[in-house]
Formats: structure tokens, sequence, C-alpha cells
């Protein structure tokens, strides 16, 4: 009985203890417990730092090697100033056009006088005999209308005209300009020799003559050594002789600057008398464009105030319950299309080419497409001509934002070849995507080939600021930007880390990182990334506390 009362006793003892020491372990490593089912973070201090803006890209190099020359309306080609093989220089002229309005154009201007015409048309119908004194205002406003027409159609002068008679004119001058210069300096140079007369000729061989004479007569009645006056009279004869050449030279001279006045002469002639034509023709387009331009303003003053006298009678026919003889919708679709096709003209007048075709760059010409009394044609090469050390070209797509953050002369950094310079030459819309994105065009230079493929980077300057944090710290949300901060307490079993909601402002931001002010220190850390969803509050465990 004793011992089975001792065994009873151990037992218990036994239990106690077993349960103290789980409960010891249990205490003693709650926190590494706890650990193993807390989400797990990854952070990243706050620190100071720069802030790199940087426009990246990769692109195929392709040579620029030749250019098309285009007009992108048809126009008759009057004169062509090259051939295959010529070397010309930027600015060059190659084609000269002939002085009128392109197909396209005209077919622009027809369709506007067809739709004013229907306009008109319609305006002149929309009347009723049941308004006398309306009808009547409306048929003076007509012919008022109809007479500045007439002033207008009869005074037809477009700008390319007169902005060709100008430059006409303009040459004209510059000729000119050029022979009287010519002129005055052969008159000049002929001053220099105006002593070489036949006259003076003359003069100078009797003098010779003379002197040949003086020298036989005493050779004759000398019988003895050549005195002292012998020798005094050949060195006059040989000066004698070398003035007669000299004035011989300067009378050839004189005759070939004659010759070369009269023809100067008779050209400024003739360039005055093209000059004077080239003034009237400016002048007689000029005014006769300004008259179209007045009578137009007129005609536009005078087709509203007939347009208001309508109107007027429209509303009055409405209270009066009479039905409009004209249907409204297809009226107000008549104004729409003549409104839109006067958008088109003045878009073709803008985009009219002058009478001279010029060259882009420097280069030869390869091929020539066309010839005298040929027809342009909308995106059909004229010619082509290989430019001259024009290098390679880039080019690839970016957002309409990372457009705003260069400019046109930048220089980007080629990754990876330091021999190789890229230049940003043009920033274009991109026709894929017109509305959202642009093409940078870059010039290569270097040691590169045709079909080499290369990554630039385009890098704003380093920008300081006291706090960044990585960009998959930044969060948005209703409120507006904020960062999950970790914050940690100390207890008897180690420290706990809390997930802390922190509202910031961005200030500025690169691919890496972003710049923000708040209720943050430089040596706080901020939440990167997490095994799970967290919340203002979280308890968490680090990456590498466990």
């Amino acid at each position: 009985m004793n011992e089975e009362k001792t065994l009873k006793r151990k037992w218990v003892k036994k239990a106690a203890a077993f349960f103290l020491v789980v409960m010891l372990v249990l205490t003693f490593f709650s926190n590494t417990i706890m650990n193993y089912s807390l989400p797990q973070v990854f952070v990243k201090q706050v620190e100071a730092g720069s802030i790199i803006k940087q426009v990246k890209g990769s692109g195929i190099t392709e040579a620029l090697s030749n250019y098309e020359v285009m007009v992108n309306q048809t126009r008759a080609v009057e004169r062509v100033l090259i051939q295959t093989g010529d070397t010309v220089n930027e600015g060059d002229i190659l084609f000269q056009l002939e002085q009128q309005e392109s197909q396209e154009l005209k077919g622009a201007l027809d369709t506007l006088d067809d739709l004013n015409l229907q306009y008109q048309k319609a305006l002149i119908s929309n009347t009723s005999k049941e308004y006398r004194q309306e009808n009547r205002d409306i048929e003076k406003a007509k012919e008022s209308l109809g007479e500045a027409l007439d002033i207008r159609d009869n005074n037809i002068a477009t700008k390319l005209q007169v902005d060709s008679a100008e430059a006409a004119l303009e040459q004209r001058k510059e000729e000119v300009k050029e022979l009287t210069k010519k002129i005055s300096e052969l008159e000049m140079e002929m001053g220099e020799y105006s002593g070489a007369s036949d006259e003076a000729l003359e003069s100078l061989g009797y003098q010779i003559e003379d002197k040949v004479h003086q020298i036989n007569n005493a050779d004759t009645n000398s019988e003895e050594e050549p005195s002292a006056d012998m020798s005094q009279l050949r060195r006059e004869l040989r000066r004698l002789n070398d003035d007669y050449a000299a004035m011989q030279r300067k009378k050839k001279a004189y005759t070939r600057k004659s010759k070369e006045l009269k023809r100067a002469r008779d050209e400024l002639s003739k360039a005055n008398d093209s000059l004077e034509e080239a003034q009237s023709e400016y002048d007689r387009l000029s005014e006769k464009h300004q008259d179209w331009r007045s009578a137009n303003e007129q005609v536009t003053q005078r087709q509203n105030t007939l347009d208001d006298l309508m109107f007027a009678l429209e509303e009055k026919k409405k209270q009066d319950n009479i039905t409009s003889s004209l249907d409204s919708l297809d009226f107000e679709k008549l104004k729409k299309d003549l409104a839109e096709q006067q958008i088109v003209v003045e878009e073709l007048q803008a985009d009219a080419v002058n009478g001279e075709v010029k060259a882009q760059l420097a280069g030869t010409v390869k091929v020539v497409n066309i010839s005298a009394g040929g027809t342009t044609a909308p995106n059909s090469a004229l010619a082509v001509i290989e430019t001259t050390g024009q290098g390679y070209m880039l080019s690839f797509p970016v957002t309409k934002e990372q457009s705003k953050l260069v400019a046109v002369g930048d220089t980007a950094k080629v990754e990876g070849e330091e021999d190789v310079s890229a230049t940003l030459k043009q920033i274009k819309n991109d026709p894929s995507n017109p509305g959202e994105s642009k093409i940078l065009v870059f010039l290569l230079e270097g040691e590169l080939e045709s079909g080499d493929l290369f990554s630039l980077a385009l890098e704003e300057p380093p920008i300081q600021y006291d706090m960044i944090v990585p960009n998959s710290a930044l969060h948005f949300d209703n409120n507006g930007h904020f960062v999950l901060a970790l914050t940690s307490k100390r207890t008897p079993f180690g420290s706990r880390y809390m997930v802390k909601r922190v509202s910031v402002k961005v200030l500025d931001t690169d691919e890496q990182n972003t710049a923000v002010s708040g209720a943050l220190m430089a040596w706080d850390y901020v939440i990167t990334n997490s095994t799970e969803l967290l919340e203002d509050g979280t308890q968490v465990r680090m990456k590498d506390s466990e």
C-alpha cells in the first residue's frame, strides 16, 4: 500500500516537472514561433540621394546616304537645272516650276466655288412672295452681293502669283545692280588706258623717226669713234621704242575694254527693260490681289447681310406658322461643307510650293526622275541626292511626356560604345500612335554600319533631394500618395515590428527612385515588398528576422 502511494507521488512530480519545462520552452521561444506566422517584409532605408531622369531606347542604324526630293502637290516643271552626277550645295535650285496653282489646289478651289454657288442659290431660292418688304430687302442684298462677286472674280490674283512676281522683280534688280557695278569697273579700267590714243601713237612714231634720222646723219658725218651725243641719241631712241610698245599694249587693252563696256551697256539696257516689265507686272498683280482681297471682304460682309435677312425672314415665317421652302437640315449641312472646304483650300494654299525646288542637303545627284514639261506628283521623288558626310540615323518611339524631357541638339550616351556619338536631330509625331507617342531621330557618327543595333540614353543633370525611396515603396489611393514605414517596439521577448502608413508628397521621380517629403526621417525604413497584403498597424517580420 505504501509502495503504491510512493509510485503515485513520483508520477505527479514527473508530470509537474514536464509541464513546467514545456511552459518555459513555449515562453522563451514564443517570439520565434509567432514570427513564422507573420507576413515577411523587405525594407529599404530612407536616405538622401539624387533623381536622374533618363529617356532610353534602342534602334537599328540606317545610313543617311541619300534623300528624295519631293513636292507635295501636282505642279508642272518648267526647267530642270540638274543632271545625274552634278554636285549640289544646300539651298541650290534644282527645279523651276511653272507659276500656276497645283491641280489639288485648283480642284479644291473649284469645289469651293461650286459650294458657294449652291449656297448662294439656296439663299436666293429661300424667298416668299408673301413677304414683299422682306423680299425686296433680300433682292437688294442679292444684287449687292452679285456686284461684289463680279468685282472679286474680275480681280483674281493669288498670293503665289504675287510672290513669284516679287521674286522675279528682285532677280531683275540684282541683275541691274551687278551690270551697273561691272560698267563702273570697266569705265575705271578704261581711264587707266585713256592716254593710248591714235594721235599719241602717231606722235611717238614721229619722234622715233626723228631720232633715227638724227642717228643716221651722225653716223654719216662722223668718221671717228661714236661721241657721247651719239650714245645719248641711242638711249633716247630705245626709250621711245619702249614707250611706243607700251602704248600699243594699252591701246589693245583699251579697245578690248571698250567692246566689253559696250556689251555691258547693251545688257544693262535690256536688264532695265526687263526690270521695268517685272516692276509693272508686280505692281499689277499686287494691286489686283489687294483689290481681290478687298472685294472678298465685301463679298463676306454682303453675304452675311443676306444671311441675316434670310434668317430674319425664316424666323418671321416660323412665327407665322409658314413652312420654310428650304430644308433647314440640308441648309446647315451645306454651310458646314462650305466651311470645311474653305479650311481645305487654306491648308493647300499654306502648303503650296513657290516656283523653286531647292536642295535641303549638299550631295551628288544620283537620279533625276522628271524632265522639263513633266508634272510632279505627291509623294513621288523628283530626284535622289546622295548626301556627303551625313553619317547614320537611328530612331525609336517614346511617350509624349518623355519627349518633353529632351530637345533637339541633346547628346545621347551610346551604351557599350565609346567611339560612337549620337545627337538628337528631330522630334516628330509617331504615325502609329499620334496622340500618345513621339519618334526621336538621332544622328550617329563613328565606327558603325547600317543595321547595327544600339541602345541610347539621354540624361538630365542629377537633382539632389533629402529623402528618396524606391519606386516599389510608393503607393497611391483616394487620400493621395503614401509609404508603409516600419516601426519597432522592444518587449521582454524581443523586438516587435509594426506597419505604419505615412502620407508623403512626391517631389520628383525617375525609373528607380522617388523624391518625397513628409513625416519621415533619413534613417527610417520603408517597405518595398511583402509576402501578404499589409494595412496600417499590421505586425510583420523583417526578411532577415527569424
